[in-house]
């Protein structure tokens, strides 16, 4: 068997996620799928909001999403997803000076507090005591993108 190529994987992953929340296995998804699929994932959308869903999926305006309307529409998600892990990562690595992995409180300190600002350890400190969440005494890639996006 041949290793599949990433747009391959991408492709079949798409796939896969229709035909879950297909439930019915009538080839479209309804306002009724999208919810329980969104449910598994531990979301509770309104009725309202799953019908926002749809529309922006369903381009023929039917009210049901078609296999080629989820993918065209997954696919774009998935590049804005890649394109916001991209930013998240050049910012990780922008205080993460030494490219150890991990941001210590002294470069936190040095980009929060840098050319002309000035901000004290105490402020400082909070920061960083708020997104190391596993009080290890650095801030970790999942720990700074968890904090970075809730800020």
């Amino acid at each position: 068997m041949t290793d599949l190529s990433p747009e391959e994987k991408e492709a079949l992953e798409i796939r896969r996620s229709f035909d879950y929340l297909d439930v019915n296995k009538d080839g479209r998804i309804s306002v009724q799928e999208v919810v329980r699929g969104t449910q598994i994932h531990g979301l509770n959308p309104t009725g309202q909001e799953a019908d926002e869903m749809i529309a922006e999926m369903d381009i023929s305006g039917n009210g049901y999403v078609e296999f080629e309307e989820y993918e065209k529409f997954m696919k774009k998600e998935l590049k804005k997803m890649d394109y916001e892990q991209k930013l998240l990562l050049d910012a990780f690595k922008k205080f993460d000076k030494d490219d150890n992995g991990y941001v210590s409180f002294e470069e936190l300190k040095k980009a929060l507090c840098g050319k002309g600002d000035r901000m004290s350890d105490e402020d400082v400190n909070y920061f960083f005591e708020e997104a190391d969440s596993n009080k290890d005494g650095k801030i970790d890639y999942k720990e700074f993108v968890k904090w970075f996006t809730t800020m």
